[in-house]
């Protein structure tokens, strides 16, 4: 389906050239509310996303542990979970995926793979896997929050030894900033939510794994912080619709929203004044 804005603005109005998705997930309203316009070329366009160092480096770190967390406790040694190295790699560094790195110019294979043994000898110096009880690897929920339809893969679902529930999230890119930690942990509150509305229990905490820097960030769950990210996530649902209904998703260009979006030259192409 192709909408045309009402009104033509080179800056911010674009043709649309897709259909709206059926669910917001809580990485897809990190980009909407990050910038409209990347939201559209992303996913109601579907213009695929470029593989970066970084990204393939995160899919390969999740892929090791989504495997090594599947295993019975006793099994989930260091030494086991490198033999999940190279299975990993075949499943994410593609011959696409290489390209995509090469041109981007910020690292190869070998410095990958070295990252990678790093961020797993980090892993293994923040928890013991064998005392993991984990009610959901890579566990898949789809419920409604509020009036929102909502998708989200949750890496880890533990249960803990006090018997409340924590949302595992790994990331291998750069430690936040203490100032920055809301912020980053705000639309993964969203995944308790989720597992509130699948379980009827609401986890208790979040804990983001750093596998860079073997550090662990916990961050407590309140309902008042579910009902607010779920206010959020309707009025980003309303802003979506409207945006498509009226064919123009509002280009937010900064040094900062433009820096590591793959849509630069798309958004030059129509207009956009991007910094770069």
């Amino acid at each position: 389906m192709r909408v045309r804005p009402a009104m033509w603005s080179l800056r911010y109005a674009s043709e649309i050239d897709g259909s709206l998705p059926e669910y917001l997930s809580p990485s897809s309203l990190s980009v909407f509310q990050r910038c409209p316009r990347q939201y559209q070329h992303s996913r109601v366009e579907g213009l695929r996303d470029p593989d970066t160092f970084f990204t393939i480096r995160g899919k390969i770190m999740h892929g090791i542990l989504e495997r090594l967390h599947n295993l019975p406790g006793a099994q989930r040694t260091h030494e086991r979970a490198r033999t999940f190295i190279e299975p990993s790699f075949a499943d994410h560094l593609t011959d696409q995926s290489r390209e995509d790195m090469m041109r981007a110019g910020k690292g190869g294979e070998r410095e990958l793979r070295s990252a990678v043994d790093r961020q797993l000898a980090n892993y293994f110096l923040m928890e013991d896997p064998s005392k993991v009880r984990s009610e959901g690897v890579e566990r898949e929920i789809n419920e409604n929050l509020g009036s929102v339809p909502v998708k989200g893969i949750i890496d880890r679902l533990d249960r803990e030894p006090d018997g409340s529930l924590s949302i595992v999230d790994y990331k291998s890119g750069h430690m936040p900033r203490q100032d920055e930690v809301d912020s980053k942990v705000a639309n993964t509150e969203l995944y308790a939510g989720l597992v509130q509305a699948a379980t009827g229990e609401l986890p208790k905490r979040i804990r983001l794994f750093h596998t860079g820097h073997s550090a662990i960030i916990e961050h407590p769950v309140t309902p008042v912080a579910i009902s607010k990210r779920i206010r959020g996530a309707e009025a980003a649902w309303d802003g979506i619709q409207k945006s498509y209904d009226r064919g123009d998703f509002v280009a937010l260009p900064s040094k900062e929203n433009c820096m590591w979006c793959p849509h630069q030259k798309t958004c030059k192409r129509n207009g956009v004044d991007v910094p770069y």
